[in-house]
């Protein structure tokens, strides 16, 4: 059988790349290039007795987060190939990790470290977290357990704070949290909290970005970082003012609870603080007055005892209208309170509608169309029948 070169090559390219398909390659870092042009990665990687050429196109290579150099070993996932212009023998890769610490854990540990350099994480730039907030921004996915958490846990304590929800992707694309942050950071709230439930390493490895560390340091409002689990560190929650274990400790760090609170009202009685006040003075002026009885002064002093009686009844009367406000204001926010509990809860049952990963309006649904139902608690496949 006579074959030419060129078909020679193409038969010897399709018989690798088919018993070749998917496999792992291991190996130490020799000859390292990267293409001005392409940006493809070509390189030979080698072990004691051998070698061999690989290549990693751009669109591979551009999601390693390390950066690869001579000597550094490495393991490769990829298909063998042969290069038919040259009958060159080659392995094309479409992953590569290092042996031994996993790439994820490198990139977090040379940015932790460039951040900490530069003063990211030192504790006298931290702004303080207010005691009593009033206006709090929340960042994170309106969909997610982690937004039910920080509802629930906020409506169980002593909120005194208007909670500003800004929608986010809180996985694959940072972009979304940061424009949230900007836009958070120009309202004046009293805190900004970012929050995020569990997940996987690689989940939550977005909030390891460089990006998202600068807009929290330059940020003008406290930073609270609620990304994941306790056990789950990113580097928002060293660059953040505060760090809050889970989404719903950030309710904690914030609010206090409701009969703490309340207790602490009764003990800073003011109207009782003020009549202990009043009587002291009243004593005083009765001894003066009997000091001063035998001087010719009685009658004035006599009319001043008429003024402190008149601006006793002035201190008692403002003060019982500033506990009555007080107590206005507690009822308004208990109104307000069972509204927004009462909202949310019809919030279960309003249901998104995604084709393809997009919202769609019913009425453009066709059928046998395949669409995704997502309600705040659930998600469910479903086919149109009709």
């Amino acid at each position: 059988m006579s074959y030419s070169v060129s078909e020679l090559n193409k038969i010897a390219k399709d018989l690798l790349e088919v018993n070749f398909l998917d496999i792992e390659l291991s190996g130490e870092i020799s000859n390292f290039t990267c293409n001005s042009k392409s940006l493809h990665w070509y390189f030979t990687l080698k072990d004691e007795f051998s070698s061999i050429s690989c290549v990693m196109f751009r669109f591979y290579n551009m999601k390693i987060k390390f950066k690869p150099e001579i000597g550094l070993k490495i393991r490769l996932s990829g298909k063998l190939s042969l290069y038919t212009p040259t009958g060159g023998f080659q392995f094309i890769a479409s992953s590569m990790k290092l042996e031994g610490e996993g790439d994820l854990e490198l990139a977090f540990n040379k940015l932790k470290n460039e951040l900490e350099a530069k003063g990211y994480f030192d504790k006298n730039l931290k702004k303080p977290i207010p005691k009593f907030p009033t206006k709090v921004a929340i960042i994170t996915s309106i969909t997610s357990a982690a937004y039910q958490d920080i509802l629930n846990t906020a409506s169980k304590r002593f909120c005194t704070a208007t909670l500003f929800i800004y929608d986010s992707l809180m996985q694959g694309d940072i972009k979304s949290v940061i424009n949230s942050l900007k836009r958070a950071d120009k309202k004046n709230y009293d805190a900004i909290i970012i929050a995020r439930g569990g997940g996987s390493r690689e989940d939550l490895f977005i909030f390891n970005s460089k990006e998202l560390a600068d807009e929290i340091f330059l940020a003008k409002t406290p930073i609270i970082s609620a990304i994941g689990h306790e056990s789950d560190f990113s580097i928002s929650d060293f660059v953040a003012d505060a760090r809050a274990i889970t989404p719903t400790d950030s309710m904690v760090l914030l609010f206090r609870e409701k009969e703490l609170m309340y207790q602490y009202l009764d003990n800073i009685n003011l109207e009782k603080k003020m009549r202990n006040k009043i009587l002291k003075i009243d004593e005083k002026i009765s001894y003066l007055l009997a000091k001063l009885k035998s001087f010719g002064i009685l009658k004035n002093l006599e009319l001043k005892g008429f003024v402190l009686k008149n601006l006793n009844e002035k201190l008692n009367s403002i003060f019982l209208n500033k506990i009555s406000n007080f107590n206005k204001k507690i009822d308004i926010l208990d109104i307000k309170l069972a509204n927004r509990i009462k909202f949310l809860q019809s919030l279960k049952f309003f249901v998104q509608v995604k084709r393809n990963d997009k919202l769609v309006d019913i009425s453009k649904l066709k059928k046998d169309d395949e669409v995704v139902l997502i309600s705040l608690n659930s998600k469910k496949k479903a086919v149109i029948k009709d």
